[in-house]
């Protein structure tokens, strides 16, 4: 089979960034795999997948002084990926007052509030963009006027953890959660579980602390095996404290359409 006749191959637009042995090289490499594979000739390319979010959202009891983080995470889409954060419709800066946006990784960005003030009450929107589409979702963030009660002394204050999900995951899916302490005293620790034991190796499951009162549980492609309920435990000086959420894997992302 002559490579002229294979859909969107053309020899003037590759050969000139080539040398004449590459160029040689390359073709008969090429023609080769088409001879033994033609089926690959006509094979139409891979449909491109637009990007989807994890949800995400806010607590209704938030107060002055407290720690709080959003996580937006991309679980399927095709990369480049470009993920960018709104408040109240606007453009939110990298870096503000008490506030700070973070990319984890190509898939996932993090806001972080170290000590809410009423000026960061409002709607935050991620917004998720590639080649192919653009995905958003929102969450109003209400901070209450009292500052939580604290003890005064220097381990008087055990660990609070605000909730997390998992969201709703197909088979292949990424995802990421965060385990965030909204209050509590230095120095933290912070671990997992899955089914109330540690975390199997056997699982591929990422664990990261991005801060010392916040440490992220990933999942790169999601299987059967990983449905459970995962706990993530906060110990300091005063006290341990714990939170569950239950992953459930469905079915397989590419039967959906």
């Amino acid at each position: 089979m002559a490579l002229s006749g294979v859909p969107g191959w053309n020899r003037s637009k590759v050969t000139p960034y080539l040398s004449k042995a590459a160029t040689s090289d390359l073709w008969v490499s090429l023609s080769t795999t088409f001879l033994l594979y033609p089926h690959l000739a006509n094979e139409p390319p891979a449909t491109p997948v637009p990007p989807k979010l994890n949800p995400f959202s806010t607590r209704s009891d938030l107060h002055l002084g407290e720690r709080v983080g959003l996580q937006c995470t991309v679980s399927r889409g095709d990369p480049p990926l470009l993920i960018e954060w709104l408040k109240d419709g606007l453009p939110l800066p990298r870096s503000a007052p008490g506030l700070l946006v973070r990319a984890i990784d190509e898939f996932t960005s993090i806001v972080s509030i170290a000590a809410l003030s009423p000026a960061h009450s409002g709607n935050y929107t991620c917004v998720a963009r590639n080649g192919v589409a653009q995905a958003s979702h929102s969450a109003a963030l209400s901070v209450n006027g009292n500052r939580t009660a604290i003890g005064r002394g220097a381990s008087d204050v055990p660990p609070a953890i605000s909730p997390f999900a998992f969201g709703e995951l197909s088979e292949g899916e990424r995802v990421k959660v965060s385990c965030s302490v909204k209050r509590g005293d230095l120095p933290l620790s912070i671990s997992w579980m899955k089914d109330f034991q540690p975390l199997s190796h056997d699982l591929d499951i990422t664990v990261r602390d991005t801060e010392e009162y916040s440490s992220i549980l990933a999942i790169s492609s999601v299987t059967s095996r990983h449905s459970g309920n995962y706990t993530c435990v906060a110990r300091n000086p005063a006290r341990e404290s714990t939170r569950t959420a239950e992953l459930i894997v469905t079915g397989n992302v590419l039967a959906e359409t």
